[in-house]
């Protein structure tokens, strides 16, 4: 069987990649911000101290 589009999978590798990158970057920036927000969305544990 032919590919449509022979590397497809390296292009869905690195855009995985990229969202997770994204993702957590979001994450970190928002407990900076609003650190009873992140506890409640279970990002983080409510013991551990606020960055």
């Amino acid at each position: 069987m032919i590919p449509i589009f022979p590397y497809a999978y390296i292009v869905a590798a690195v855009l995985i990649f990229l969202m997770g990158f994204c993702v957590h970057w979001v994450a970190q920036l928002t407990s900076v911000l609003n650190w009873d927000l992140v506890t409640r969305l279970g990002l983080q544990e409510w013991a551990m101290p606020s960055e």
